[in-house]
């Protein structure tokens, strides 16, 4: 079995906006009455070559990367994502918004999004995608799991 960088870069799409597929650590888990959840982490990106756009360019700019799931859902997931890591210029101000896209049973898209004079280098987060029978219902975790 070959072992696989989580944050290699598994193919790029040549349409614009820029698209990458990339490979998280995950680790899912089946809650029961047909929930599951997945949890991921990894990078967005990693432009540490000056001649990347997210670096070196102003105004607008984007980078969408599509995150498989190790496990297909049984039916659309809802997802969490969050910022765990940046590698920004500190001569400008950093400006940043993280959002998805395209959430499917096979996996969704992130987006990272800057503008002005912004210089990232890379971007790493974590996030969570969730669903279920069960999830339109009051619920608390607790250390036994998911609990009514």
């Amino acid at each position: 079995m070959t072992r696989h960088d989580p944050n290699e870069i598994l193919d790029t799409v040549e349409t614009e906006p820029r698209r990458h597929i990339v490979k998280h650590v995950q680790q899912c888990t089946m809650l029961g009455r047909g929930s599951m959840m997945i949890l991921g982490t990894g990078s967005l990106f990693r432009h540490v070559n000056p001649e990347k756009f997210m670096w070196n360019q102003d105004g607008e700019r984007q980078v969408e990367v599509y995150i498989p799931f190790r496990k297909m859902f049984p039916v659309v997931p809802q997802i969490q994502m969050g910022l765990t890591g940046v590698d920004a210029s500190k001569a400008q101000n950093l400006r940043l918004k993280l959002d998805t896209c395209d959430v499917s049973v096979q996996g969704f898209v992130a987006i990272a999004r800057t503008w002005d004079d912004t210089r990232l280098a890379s971007i790493d987060v974590s996030w969570f995608a969730i669903s279920g029978a069960d999830l339109g219902q009051k619920a608390s975790l607790s250390s036994e799991g998911l609990m009514k």
